[in-house]
């Protein structure tokens, strides 16, 4: 029984041992409730920036068959979103082709165009989450310098800013180890331990909080020096009291490079609503309009809405129930016609 007690009492000093050691230490509260703070000033300023039109340029290096890296033609994007109303809009072209995009609180539109011709002759009515497409590669410009540009445009999962925000602040970083470190004129340097990838952040905080360089590391245990996974610089430029970017560069570990630089043309203005209108995709009559949020799909000509979109969108789901009630008093009418067949054959028998 004594060697029982025993047992039992080494058990509880393990435990017990076990407990102290996942406690974390002040300096690691300290550490994570700085990182807190500065994920939370970038959160605030990012929030500040409620509409905006800007065009960018993006570039990117990719290996040939030969093996070679090359940079094929760049993206040019046309971005406008307000976010009072709850609208974006969001063009994406290469040389001849162009995925344009519109997106609302209930749904959004996209069209593939080669020479500005829609190309399967159909424009795709989606619900407001649903992927663009991987042509389009859209992304929520909130989140730049948080995420390097890769990470950005990744189709799956959907970058959101929410997400993001969910993402440092409670989910797949939340049982990383974080460390905290003041460097010079306002700028923290945060690294975010997982196994043997590091995520290592620089904040300016003379900038809006904004993420001036943000770096992936892997720290093999069996090696000497730290690899850099990938790594991208932003630059930052006040504009209407909003801390904006206007630059993005980023390189990884096999030296392929891509670049965003952004111009701004409107900075917490309103954006004209034309932007966020069908009419501005400007196709042929011909088009349909192909609405895959019901089943089957709901097929129009795209250019017979002489209302906008929203509108006729609450037009279509009256002619739906009216439809369906329809329906039902054609099915009421025979019922009672049959009933009336029936009663005259008792009365006749």
């Amino acid at each position: 029984m004594f060697s029982g007690l025993c047992q039992l009492g080494l058990l509880v000093i393990a435990l017990a041992g076990n407990t102290l050691d996942a406690t974390p230490t002040s300096q690691q509260q300290d550490d994570r409730n700085q990182y807190l703070f500065l994920i939370q000033g970038f959160k605030h300023e990012r929030e500040r920036l409620r509409s905006a039109f800007v065009n960018i340029d993006y570039g990117a290096d990719i290996h040939s068959r030969t093996g070679k890296v090359e940079r094929p033609a760049r993206d040019h994007i046309l971005y406008a979103f307000d976010y009072d109303r709850d609208k974006v809009r969001f063009d994406r072209s290469r040389g001849d082709r162009t995925v344009k995009y519109i997106r609302c609180s209930s749904y959004a539109l996209v069209a593939g165009m080669k020479n500005k011709v829609v190309e399967s002759g159909v424009v795709g009515k989606l619900g407001p989450e649903d992927s663009p497409g991987h042509l389009a590669q859209f992304f929520d410009l909130r989140c730049l310098g948080l995420l390097n540009l890769s990470e950005l445009q990744r189709e799956k999962p959907f970058h959101s800013f929410p997400v993001v925000m969910d993402a440092f602040q409670s989910g797949r970083f939340s049982s990383a180890i974080v460390q905290v470190q003041e460097e010079e004129n306002g700028i923290f340097a945060v690294t975010k331990k997982s196994g043997d990838v590091e995520l290592r952040i620089w904040f300016d905080t003379q900038r809006g909080y904004s993420p001036i360089r943000i770096e992936q590391v892997l720290t093999p245990k069996d090696t000497k020096e730290p690899i850099v996974l990938h790594s991208c610089k932003t630059e930052w430029e006040q504009v209407a009291g909003v801390w904006i970017p206007i630059r993005s560069a980023d390189i990884d570990r096999k030296g392929r490079k891509k670049e965003m630089n952004l111009r701004w043309e409107k900075v917490n203005e309103a954006v004209p609503q034309r932007m966020f209108d069908l009419k501005d995709f400007d196709i042929e009559s011909t088009t349909l309009l192909v609405d895959s949020r019901v089943n089957p799909p709901l097929i129009e000509k795209v250019m017979t809405f002489d209302t906008p979109i929203e509108s006729k969108s609450d037009n279509t789901n009256l002619r739906r129930w009216l439809i369906a009630l329809n329906a039902v008093i054609v099915c009421l009418i025979g019922l009672l016609l049959v009933l009336r067949q029936r009663y005259k054959k008792w009365n006749g028998s």
